[in-house]
C-alpha cells in the first residue's frame, strides 16, 4: 500500500443557533458542548482548529455565556483556533440575492469584530456558508468580497466525475475562489458513527492512503461539523472522540492545520464545481442541490420561499426594516419541516416574520399573512 508521510487535517466546527433559541437550550449547549469543547482545544489540542461562529450566536453568548467568547479569544491569540467567517444569521446564501449575502457576511465579521474575536487590522481569508451550501453566485459574491476560499461537501463534486475522491494533493480553484472539498465519508463517520477518536484517527491514516498509487509526501483531508456534535448531541462524545483524537494526532503522521495553511501548501486547479450543500442527495443533487431547504417537490418549503421573496423584496426597498429582514430567513425552519415535519422553528419566527411584513404594500402584507397561516396549518 502506498505510504502517506504527511496527512494534514483541516479541521472544522461550525457553531451556530438561531436567534430563536430558546435560553435554557442556549445555556445547556454553551455548558456540555462549547465549554467542554473549548476544554479540550486547551488541554489536548496540538495544532489549530478552525472555526466559524454566527452573529446570531454571538449576541446571545455575549449574554448568556460570554466567558466562551473570551476563550475562544484566549484560544485564537494562542493559535489553537483560526476563524473562519459565515453568515450572519444562517440563510442558504445561493438562494438569496447576492447583496443580501454579502451583508450577511459582512455583519458576521462586524460582531466578530465588536466581540473582540478579531482586530480591526485583521483579514479573514475564508467563509463557511451555512449547511455548506455552495453554488456559482456565491463564488461570484466571495470573489467580489476578495475571499479566497470557502468550504462545500464533496459528494457533488465527486458524484460528477464518475465518483473519483476529491482531491487531496492541490485545491480546486472554481470563479477564482479556492473550494475545499469536506469529507463527507469521513465526515459521516465521525458525526453519526460515535467512533472512538483515537481510533478514528489512526484508521485515517490508515486508510486515507489507499486512494493513492505512489508513495505521497504529503496530502490534506477536511473534516467539518456542527460544534453541537460534541457534548450536545452526544453527551459522551467530548471524552469519547475529540480528546482521545487530539491525542492521539500527537503520534501519527497528520496534523490540524488551519485552512490558510491549505492555501500556503497546495497548488490550485481550476475546475467546475456543481452546486450543493452537505445534505445533498446523490439521487438528486442535480435537480435540487439544496433539497432540505428549497425541493421541487416539498410544497411547505415552496410556500416558505414564497414568503421569503416577500422578505427579500422588502429588505431591499425598506432598509429601515432590515434588522428584522436580516435575520428571519434562517435555514432551520425548511431543515426542520423536511427533516421531521416539524413547524417549531418556523412558529418561534413568526412573531418576528410579522413584524418584518409590515413594512410592505398592503398586498404584500395579506400575501404574506395568507402565506404564514398555511404554513402554520400545513
Amino acid at each position: 500500500m502506498p505510504t502517506l508521510y504527511n496527512l494534514h487535517v483541516a479541521f472544522g466546527l461550525h457553531w451556530y443557533q438561531p436567534y430563536t433559541q430558546k435560553r435554557e437550550i442556549l445555556k445547556d449547549i454553551a455548558e456540555n458542548s462549547y465549554a467542554s469543547i473549548l476544554n479540550s482545544i486547551e488541554k489536548n489540542c496540538i495544532g489549530t482548529v478552525n472555526c466559524d461562529i454566527a452573529a446570531s450566536l454571538i449576541f446571545q453568548l455575549a449574554d448568556t455565556a460570554p466567558e466562551v467568547l473570551e476563550k475562544i479569544v484566549r484560544l485564537k491569540n494562542r493559535g489553537k483556533i483560526s476563524l473562519v467567517n459565515t453568515a450572519a444569521h444562517h440563510p442558504i446564501l445561493p438562494l438569496v440575492p447576492p447583496e443580501y449575502a454579502k451583508r450577511q457576511l459582512e455583519q458576521n465579521k462586524k460582531a466578530y469584530l465588536e466581540h473582540g474575536l478579531i482586530s480591526a487590522k485583521e483579514k479573514l481569508s475564508g467563509v463557511f456558508p451555512p449547511e455548506m451550501a455552495y453554488g456559482d453566485i456565491l463564488t461570484t459574491t466571495l470573489a467580489k468580497m476578495r475571499y479566497s476560499w470557502t468550504v462545500t461537501d464533496d459528494m457533488p463534486f465527486c458524484k460528477s466525475r464518475n465518483g473519483t475522491p476529491a482531491p487531496a494533493t492541490y485545491l480546486v480553484s472554481a470563479g477564482g475562489v479556492a473550494c475545499l472539498m469536506r469529507s463527507r465519508k469521513w465526515c459521516k463517520e465521525m458525526s453519526f458513527d460515535k467512533p472512538n477518536g483515537g481510533e478514528f484517527a489512526e484508521k485515517l491514516c490508515r486508510e486515507f492512503p489507499k486512494q493513492f498509487k505512489d508513495n505521497v509526501y504529503q496530502a490534506y483531508i477536511v473534516l467539518w461539523t456542527d460544534a453541537e456534535t460534541f457534548g450536545h448531541h452526544d453527551k459522551v462524545s467530548v471524552d469519547n472522540f475529540l480528546n482521545p483524537f487530539f491525542t492521539a494526532v500527537r503520534k501519527l503522521p497528520m496534523s490540524l492545520e488551519s485552512c490558510d495553511f491549505l492555501l500556503r501548501h497546495y497548488p490550485l486547479k481550476k475546475m467546475f464545481v456543481p452546486a450543493g450543500s452537505w445534505s445533498a442527495d446523490e439521487s438528486d443533487f442535480l435537480s435540487a442541490p439544496y433539497n432540505r431547504w428549497k425541493h421541487p417537490k416539498n410544497e411547505w418549503t415552496l410556500l416558505w420561499w414564497k414568503l421569503a421573496d416577500i422578505i427579500l423584496k422588502i429588505d431591499h426597498e425598506h432598509p429601515e426594516a432590515r434588522a428584522l429582514t436580516e435575520k428571519v430567513l434562517y435555514s432551520c425552519q425548511t431543515w426542520w419541516w423536511t427533516d421531521s415535519k416539524s413547524k417549531d422553528l418556523f412558529l418561534w419566527n413568526v412573531p418576528e416574520l410579522k413584524k418584518a411584513l409590515q413594512f410592505g404594500t398592503a398586498k404584500e402584507r395579506k400575501t404574506g399573512d395568507d402565506l404564514i397561516s398555511r404554513l402554520s396549518d400545513y
